[in-house]
């Protein structure tokens, strides 16, 4: 709640993601243009062959260069959960491994501003 500036704190998407051997890496996106928190639990162990979510850090920070210039990867265990600003450019990896990679997606958001197609 201190996070997002509201007491008024809902969950706004609930997604299964289930990335096949071979799968291209997703399209650098944001999640919302508002603050929220986007969570992924990862249903099994996610290494970096996997093609694990990828981040561009401090790129939800104003004045931030559009595209930054350090990626980080984010391989995760069972007992990992990764959590990040909604704002913040990311991208499902390409699968490069004979795995498939199945995780969770938690979207919290305030109810004013849900992301677009939510509301």
């Amino acid at each position: 709640e201190r996070y997002l500036g509201t007491e008024r704190v809902a969950l706004t998407q609930c997604q299964f993601l289930d990335s096949a051997p071979g799968a291209v890496a997703q399209s650098w996106h944001r999640d919302n243009a508002r603050p929220g928190l986007t969570f992924v639990l990862p249903l099994e162990r996610v290494d970096v062959a996997m093609g694990p979510t990828e981040l561009l850090p401090t790129s939800h920070a104003r004045g931030s260069p559009a595209a930054a210039t350090r990626l980080l990867r984010a391989p995760l265990g069972l007992d990992d959960v990764l959590c990040f600003d909604a704002r913040l450019l990311h991208r499902g990896g390409a699968n490069a491994s004979a795995t498939r990679r199945r995780v969770l997606i938690l979207r919290f958001d305030d109810p004013e501003t849900p992301p677009p197609g939510v509301g």
